[in-house]
């Protein structure tokens, strides 16, 4: 009787564990994205007042 809704969490869970890690990568990628186009209008605003 116990081993049947400790299962149940388990199986409900790794699906939700995964979610998470894709949704984290995607949010570090757009992160670094936006990082990275930040960089690049810091670069072209420094080279205008040049």
């Amino acid at each position: 009787m116990k081993n049947g809704p400790v299962d149940r969490k388990g199986l409900s869970f790794t699906p939700f564990i995964t979610t998470i890690s894709h949704h984290r990568a995607i949010l570090i990628s757009v992160i670094g994205l936006q990082a990275h186009l930040i960089v690049l209008v810091a670069d072209l605003i420094s080279t205008k007042r040049i």
